[in-house]
This record gives structure tokens, C-alpha cells and sequence, in this order.
């Protein structure tokens, strides 16, 4: 992992790339997997029979609801004890927080400061971590709640209100003993993602220890104050997702990956890229920026490359793009999962490729260029001439560099 006290995960290994990482959540997904199968199967069969008479026949992937589960014992884990100790005012107030920071402009701006002063303190005090939340579906409405009030978990909120939907109709104890199942497999998870995972996410712990004293007064401190449990959570999401996705999104007949602003070599007054399509076009600036040599990628392997600011911003300009397009996203661990159901919300056949490690300002008040593993990126646009192409971007970056 790179020593880089703003770096919270790197699935990088010294002085290599992140082959290594992609290798390993494979073993733990083809391992994890019939492991869910095998703790609630059952219940996924109930809520997928549930759908189908609810959305006419339109459901998912087994393994995205086996993966739904999952997420919703993790959850409750991690976050059923703030829910329970947080009085409904302060979710009330907060969530009118949430719902005026997505109108942009300075109605966003105040709903920030607001979110800076009160959200950490009264939405996670250390104090109400080990507060019960009884299994049952009060309990998991009043966990959806407080999702929702953070304004962090908007996605993942919706989907918990469809499983809630489907346990009010069963009888309460199938209620009762499905969350309790789900609990359970989260901590069996917890352990055995840190065996596998665990190499990666080495700095989280003191990570969050630096959260809790030097960032009082920022808006995203609940974002970024994620534990490993969660960063594993959205490793294991992104393997299931881009499984589940693979076949609708290789009919895509033209494929757009979507690359974070972070991943720019140059500070943003430098940086030559000009406003189009979806945020903005590369021009070639840096031979040292991985934009650069994805965009010439892309001509080669025939996808385009549009670079955001963010997972949101899709949501926002998604009349903008053509029918059959299929979308490629690439985001940091922590937030990959919610850029991706933004995306799968809004009808996009969509896959995702996780940055090898994290580097904005939500991280470090000093950021760094973040970089993609190129090999899993040509993976994911379903290209057959994989190996070599991080070899040769690194002879050609060092060749720009003896240049320089």
C-alpha cells in the first residue's frame, strides 16, 4: 500500500500494478457467492417471486439480491446503532438537508454548512454505535431513515425500501429471522473479506482516526468515514454488478468511459481540457496523464472517453446520451457502488472499474493524480488484446519522461 497519509485504500502493490487485487476478489467472489446462496437463498427466491408480481416480470440477477442482502446485514451492522439513538428531529432536519443539497447552486451550499455543523454530531456520535436496533421492520424502516438524512445513501436507501416493501407483506417472524440471517452472514463477511481484502485496505483504520480530529466542520465526513467492512462491501459489489451486467452491456452498440477529474496529471488551471459531451474532452495536454493514453485507447479499442466530476453528474445530463450506449464508470472503492446504481437506475448498461487508489479533496488536503489498472479496463469493454497495455503505457510514460 503507498505510504500517502491521504490515501485511506490502495489495491496497488509496491512498486507494481493492481493485477494482484483483481485476481483476489475474483478467488473471494467465486468463494463468497454459493456461500450466500447457502445462508439466504431462500429468502431471494421469496423476494424475487415478490417482484415479479409487483414489477410485471422485471428482476434482476440472483447475485445482485443475494448481494442486496448482504449490504443490508452490513448496514444494520455498521449503522443500526445510530439509527436507533438518533431522535427523529435530527433525521427530519437532515433530510430536508439532503433534499435541498440536490438542488445545486447556493440552496447547496447552505444545506453544506448545515450538514458541516450538525450532521456528524447528531447522525454519528460514537456514543449511539452500540445502540440495538431490534430486527424487525420498524427497525429497518428507522435504519432507511437515517440513510436517507445523511444525504450519502440515497441509492442504497431505495433498494432497502423494496426489501422493506417485501418483508411487510410476509408474516413477522420470517421478518424477524431473515434480518437476523443477513446479520449474521455480515459478520462471517466482516472476517473473511479481511483475510482476503484485508491487504488492501491497511490504512482505513487510521484513515478514519485522522477524520475524527482534523475534519469537524467538513460536509463530507460521514462519506469518507467509511470502515473496511464497507470498502470490501463495495469491492465484492463491483464484482457481482459487473458480472450481472456483463451480457446487457456487451450489446451496447457504442461504449463511454465515464473518467474521474481526479485522475487529470495537471491541477485544473493547467489542464487543457475543453467543456463537451457529458463534462469534458481530452486534448492531449500531458503525455504523462492516464486520460491522455485512455482517450488514444479508446480510438484503438473503439470506446470514447468523457471525463466528470462526478457519479451525479450523470443523472444530470443522462438526455444527452444516445440510446444504446453502454457505460463504463470508473470511481474510488468507497463510492463505486452508489455511481453504479445511479447508473443501473437510469437504464444504462453500465460496468464499473475501481480507481487504484484515492487522491481528491475529500481525501487530502494535498491531491494526487488517481490511475486505473488498464488491463481490467479493456476487461470490462469486453477486448480480447488485454495483457501488455500497462507495460506499454509505462515504457511510454518513461520515455516522456526522460524527454522532459
Amino acid at each position: 500500500m503507498k505510504p500517502n497519509e491521504g490515501i485511506s485504500y490502495s489495491l496497488t502493490d509496491p512498486g507494481s500494478d493492481s493485477d494482484n487485487y483483481y485476481a483476489a476478489i475474483t478467488a473471494f467472489g467465486e468463494y463468497l457467492i454459493p456461500k450466500m446462496e447457502e445462508a439466504f437463498g431462500a429468502m431471494a427466491d421469496r423476494y424475487m417471486d415478490y417482484l415479479q408480481k409487483v414489477n410485471s416480470g422485471q428482476v434482476s440477477s440472483r447475485e445482485v439480491y443475494l448481494y442486496e442482502s448482504l449490504m443490508l446485514g452490513i448496514f444494520w451492522n455498521v449503522y443500526g446503532g445510530f439509527a436507533a439513538g438518533t431522535n427523529h428531529r435530527s433525521v427530519r432536519l437532515m433530510k430536508q438537508m439532503a433534499l435541498l443539497r440536490t438542488k445545486g447552486g447556493i440552496k447547496r451550499r447552505v444545506a453544506d454548512m448545515v450538514r458541516a455543523g450538525l450532521g456528524f454530531r447528531l447522525l454519528e456520535k460514537q456514543s449511539l454505535a452500540g445502540r440495538f436496533l431490534f430486527p424487525d421492520t420498524t427497525g429497518m424502516e428507522k435504519l432507511i431513515q437515517w440513510m436517507q438524512s445523511t444525504g450519502e445513501f440515497r441509492k442504497e436507501a431505495e433498494i432497502f425500501s423494496n426489501w422493506l416493501r417485501f418483508l411487510r407483506q410476509e408474516d413477522e417472524t420470517f421478518a424477524f429471522v431473515s434480518i437476523c440471517k443477513v446479520r449474521e452472514f455480515a459478520r462471517f463477511f466482516a472476517s473473511e473479506s479481511d483475510d482476503c481484502l484485508g491487504e488492501y485496505t491497511q490504512n482505513v483504520n487510521q484513515f478514519r482516526q485522522q477524520i475524527l480530529l482534523n475534519r469537524h466542520l467538513r460536509e463530507d465526513k460521514i462519506s469518507v468515514n467509511k470502515q473496511k467492512v464497507e470498502y470490501h462491501l463495495n469491492m465484492m459489489g463491483a464484482f457481482i454488478y459487473n458480472r450481472a451486467l456483463q451480457s446487457d452491456f456487451n450489446k451496447s452498440k457504442r461504449k463511454i468511459v465515464l473518467l474521474p477529474a481526479c485522475m487529470k496529471a495537471n491541477p485544473p488551471a493547467e489542464c487543457k481540457a475543453e467543456k463537451a459531451g457529458l463534462g469534458e474532452h481530452c486534448t492531449g495536454c500531458s503525455g504523462l496523464c492516464q486520460i491522455n493514453h485512455i482517450t488514444h485507447l479508446g480510438k484503438k479499442h473503439h470506446f470514447t472517453v468523457e471525463i466528470v466530476k462526478h457519479s451525479s453528474d450523470i443523472s444530470l445530463t443522462k438526455k444527452s446520451i444516445p440510446d444504446g450506449c453502454g457505460l463504463i464508470g470508473v470511481a474510488c472503492v468507497s463510492t463505486v457502488i452508489s455511481g453504479g446504481l445511479e447508473l443501473i437506475q437510469n437504464k444504462f448498461p453500465a460496468q464499473c472499474v475501481l480507481l487504484d487508489y484515492c487522491g481528491c479533496r475529500h481525501w487530502s488536503e494535498k491531491t494526487i493524480p488517481t490511475s486505473l489498472n488498464l488491463n481490467e479496463l479493456l476487461n470490462r469493454v469486453n477486448n480480447t488484446s488485454l495483457i501488455s497495455e500497462n507495460h506499454r503505457l509505462k515504457n511510454d510514460q518513461n520515455q516522456d519522461n526522460i524527454a522532459a
